[in-house]
């Protein structure tokens, strides 16, 4: 059985989603302490680093959802930057 890049791709964001309070549903925190913020004030980005990168539609796809899906809700930090350097944080954070 094949399984789609996007089926995939959605099934590791349902697997390792975080709630708004950064705690797993037992309570324990699941974002390390030591993670860099991933968000500076407006203004304030003057050491962040510019970077571009490519990604596939179904990828583009699926952070274009949940840009809407934060806008419509509106939670801040509702942008493609803001979203893709959280989802860096995170992920490196893990390691």
């Amino acid at each position: 059985m094949t399984v789609k890049p996007t089926d995939r791709l959605k099934a590791l964001a349902r697997s390792n989603r975080i709630s708004e309070s950064g705690k797993s549903e037992t309570g324990v925190s699941e974002i390390p302490a030591a993670l860099p913020e991933a968000h500076a004030p407006h203004g304030e980005r003057g050491d962040f680093l510019k970077l571009t990168v490519t990604l596939s539609p179904e990828v583009y796809g699926l952070i274009a959802d949940e840009v809407k899906r934060r806008k419509l809700a509106r939670e801040p930090n509702a942008g493609l930057s803001a979203i893709l350097r959280e989802a860096v944080t995170a992920f490196l954070g893990k390691r």
